[in-house]
């Protein structure tokens, strides 16, 4: 057993196993579950805006990339879908999409920051949510409701995408 993986709660205190947190009953991410996926997209806006200020490639390309490279990690290949994923492996056990939205808003930050190189409140209206959806972003509350319905397939998650791009 590594004891550094391993931990001891009263009863009644929220614990934490493989990226999931159980609290009173409710199945939620782990601090450090949102924390790695906060820290990786912010590496890769990171990584994207150095590219993109080196070969001097548009800001809509920049955000593309982004949101093709998240989309990849979080719901896998389009025509492996099967296949595990970040979505896969935790929207089905969570308990509601409560903290899902919050990482959402830090996705968008990011790619809005691929595409601009600033964190500020005027890159919305720079990239608004609407361009967001546009370039391929997929909101992570959406795809947990398309979990609830039943396992969706990547054309699932791309057509409740495109409703959102109506009205």
């Amino acid at each position: 057993m590594n004891e550094s993986k391993s931990a001891r709660t009263a009863p009644g205190e929220p614990w934490d196993f493989l990226g999931f947190r159980y609290d009173a009953g409710a199945i939620g991410l782990a601090p450090v579950t949102e924390r790695k996926l906060r820290q990786r997209s912010t590496r890769l806006a990171r990584s994207l805006l150095r590219w993109r200020e080196r070969t001097g490639a548009p800001a809509d390309r920049a955000l593309g990339a982004f949101l093709r490279r998240t989309n990849l990690r979080l719901y896998g290949v389009p025509d492996e879908r099967a296949e595990f994923s970040w979505a896969t492996w935790f929207l089905p056990m969570l308990d509601g999409p409560d903290r899902l939205g919050s990482l959402d808003e830090h996705v968008q930050r990011e790619a809005r920051y691929a595409a601009t190189g600033r964190r500020t409140a005027r890159t919305r209206s720079a990239v608004p949510y609407q361009a967001l959806v546009e370039a391929g972003h997929i909101p992570l509350v959406t795809a947990y409701w398309a979990m609830a319905d039943g396992t969706p397939t990547y054309e699932t998650l791309v057509s409740r995408r495109a409703g959102l791009t109506r009205g």
